[in-house]
């Protein structure tokens, strides 16, 4: 194997330069105050298992680039998904099996690129609640962990408002009251960074550097009905465009990758809360456009989704009595898709397909347009009891789900399309039960089954499987809480996971029509995480995180581990307050990776271009490690005014960690592609 080259200095500083932009902060009031909570099993018992973050406390600490929501990427229960850590790997399960809602509505995405900014400013959020699995009944559709966002409501009473510029990126937000009841906030943010990065010369930049573009902005109106009844319109959008590039000297050897994701929603949420009893409507309606492809040497494969999605959710919940509670509610979503996907049946590659950059698109390719519409109904209910040291929460959520496809076979001539329409049920049985064995330790013990519906695209007749249903997961998991002392606490949770009926890549050289995928893949994922969590106490606040686990998927072709199997993965982040100033560190650590490795290639003189041959089993990437460091200086310019000044130094070790392998055109060389350099970042903050 042959050693990653030194990078340049020049290849340094632009670097230096890419991930300062993408690590800017974002626009929002810090003053007003941020809970972040992150439960293992949600309940209805006010004993809940969190773990809160003051706003100033979330943006202070090392390695979040002042973004709050970045928090969720030193906790345990997720694995580490590659450079930036834009994706959400909980449990074991992949990426799009994680669901995301912002006031009960779903998003497409969390973050921006690869993790480098929240689609949301911390100023927006009210409190964030995170679960790696076994979640309660009244969300579903995933396979995977929970991510719920509710956003903060503004302050009625005056006026507040952000600024931050800089030559990386620009945004602004702006919270005013219109009345004594109506508040209108907005929020804008603008990459700047795409627009003088690409013109630096140097070569090098394409392929080691993904140039993040990306904007957001928000709106809302928030009117109080009555004092405990408010009323809510919103809308949010969010786009994204990463290029990455292989140079070479050759025209008909470089490849280009493209990834692009714009989305929209709009909802109207009411919420009526009383003594003993919670109303909450939220109906929405979103636009989503993507688009993955690769293309070199006029070859083209790529996957395009346009999607308008829809629906409703509602609860009620009631407090019966000191022993009794109970939740019903409503969970519709709907998504009628249009798809267009063009090359090859492998790519874009799906999780579990061999697969390097570097690899061209072949030659033999197809193209295909089809409309699917998806639609999931799900009735829910939850009844809580306590008695003594226990507390038992049973759950029960009802999903019926219309799969419909227009097209149900490839195209023939002029055979016109036959469509087809599904009817599924599925039972989803929710439970979770703690025993209190003291003040000061609890037990609990959780289970629940959870299903999601095939994707759009995979119900292509030429690229997938029409006839696909929901796949399955079993959640099980068992743990303990102790309190140490007044603020030190130490949760330890051990957790299994089975999942069934996986879309999965049909092993024959030449499937049947229509068959190229199917569900009967299955997988596994078994582990214990820990988490150790000082609270604000004389200054000092942080936790140490840890998770070990194992993953592994089956299809017709064995069992392999997934691609997102890391066997350990430590997260510790220590703060400390010392008058205006503050200090923060943070060390993270995980295992590599699996990738399965190249062990030759074949020339194809038709197409005159090499092919790989992937050797058997696996092999994992260098481990991954980052110290990171912040300080933070508040200025205090006048009674409404504020300055923040921080500077945060990344990867102080300058630990040069392998993303990924980047192979040369003939297989027989690769290079690490290594991910965030030794840097320093000085900000600055305006807020009133």
């Amino acid at each position: 194997m042959n050693r990653p080259p030194c990078p340049s200095p020049r290849r340094v500083l632009l670097a230096l330069a890419a991930y300062a932009a993408a690590a800017s902060p974002s626009a929002s009031q810090a003053q007003l105050p941020i809970e972040v909570t992150v439960r293992e099993r949600p309940t209805l018992t006010p004993r809940r298992l969190e773990l809160r973050v003051g706003a100033e406390e979330g943006r202070r600490s090392a390695g979040s680039q002042g973004d709050s929501v970045k928090v969720l990427q030193s906790l345990p229960g997720l694995a580490r998904s590659g450079a930036g850590g834009g994706e959400l790997v909980a449990w074991g399960s992949a990426p799009r099996e994680t669901r995301i809602y912002v006031d009960g509505v779903e998003l497409p995405a969390l973050y921006h690129g690869s993790g480098i900014r929240s689609v949301l400013p911390s100023g927006w959020i009210g409190r964030l609640t995170f679960a790696p699995g076994g979640y309660e009944a009244q969300y579903g559709r995933g396979l995977g962990g929970l991510v719920t966002l509710d956003t903060r409501a503004p302050d009625p009473e005056t006026w507040h408002a952000s600024l931050q510029l800089d030559p990386l990126d620009v945004g602004a937000s702006l919270s005013l009251p219109l009345g004594e009841r109506v508040q209108l906030t907005a929020s804008v943010r603008q990459s700047l960074v795409d627009r003088w990065l690409p013109l630096l010369d140097d070569a090098d930049v394409g392929s080691l550097l993904v140039v993040p573009r990306y904007h957001d902005a928000q709106l809302r109106l928030r009117a109080e009905l009555e004092p405990n009844a408010t009323l809510e319109l919103v809308q949010l959008t969010s786009s994204d465009e990463a290029v990455r590039e292989r140079p070479s000297s050759d025209p008909a050897t470089r490849i280009r990758d493209e990834q692009r994701l714009t989305w929209w929603r709009w909802y109207l949420r009411y919420v009526r809360a009383e003594a003993g009893q919670r109303l909450e409507i939220t109906p929405f309606v979103g636009l989503d456009q993507s688009r993955a492809s690769t293309s070199a040497r006029g070859d083209r494969s790529g996957l395009e989704l346009r999607s308008v999605t829809y629906g409703i959710r509602a609860s009620q919940a009631l407090s019966l009595s000191s022993q009794l509670s109970l939740r019903l509610g409503l969970d519709a979503r709907g998504a009628a898709s249009q798809v267009e996907r063009e090359g090859s049946l492998r790519l874009p590659p799906r999780e579990g397909d061999p697969y390097v950059f570097g690899q061209l698109p072949s030659t033999d390719s197809a193209l295909e347009r089809f409309d699917a519409h998806i639609l999931d109904v799900a009735p829910h209910s939850e009844l809580t009891l306590r008695g003594g040291a226990f507390t038992l929460t049973a759950g029960l959520r009802l999903d019926a789900f219309l799969i419909e496809s227009d097209r149900v076979r490839p195209p023939q001539g002029r055979t016109p399309p036959i469509g087809r329409s599904r009817a599924l049920a599925t039972i989803e049985p929710r439970a979770l039960l703690e025993y209190e064995l003291d003040p000061r330790a609890r037990l609990r013990a959780a289970a629940g089954l959870y299903h999601q519906a095939p994707d759009p695209e995979d119900l292509s007749p030429t690229f997938g499987n029409p006839e696909l249903g929901p796949a399955r997961a079993l959640h099980l998991s068992l743990g303990e809480q102790v309190s140490l002392s007044r603020t030190v606490e130490l949760d330890v949770l051990s957790f299994y996971k089975h999942l069934d009926g996986l879309a999965t890549r049909s092993r024959l050289a030449t499937p049947e029509t229509a068959r190229v995928l199917s569900g009967t893949g299955s997988g596994e994922s078994f582990g214990v995480q820990f988490s150790l969590r000082q609270t604000f106490d004389a200054g000092w606040s942080g936790w140490l995180a840890a998770t070990l686990s194992r993953s592994e998927r089956s299809d017709a072709g064995g069992t392999r581990l997934f691609d997102y199997d890391q066997p350990l993965v430590l997260a510790a982040l220590a703060s400390k307050l010392v008058g205006p100033w503050s200090f923060s560190a943070r060390a993270r650590f995980a295992s590599g990776s699996p990738r399965v490795p190249v062990i030759g290639a074949s020339f194809n003189a038709t197409n005159d271009r090499y092919e790989p041959m992937f050797g058997s089993g696996s092999e994992r990437l260098p481990t991954f490690f980052q110290l990171d460091l912040r300080a933070d200086r508040r200025f205090q310019l006048s009674e409404a005014l504020a300055l923040f000044v921080y500077l945060d130094a990344l990867n102080v070790t300058a630990r040069r960690n392998t993303e990924d392998w980047v192979y040369a055109v003939d297989y027989r060389q690769r290079q690490a592609l290594v991910g965030l350099p030794p840097m320093l970042l000085l900000g600055a903050r305006l807020e009133r």
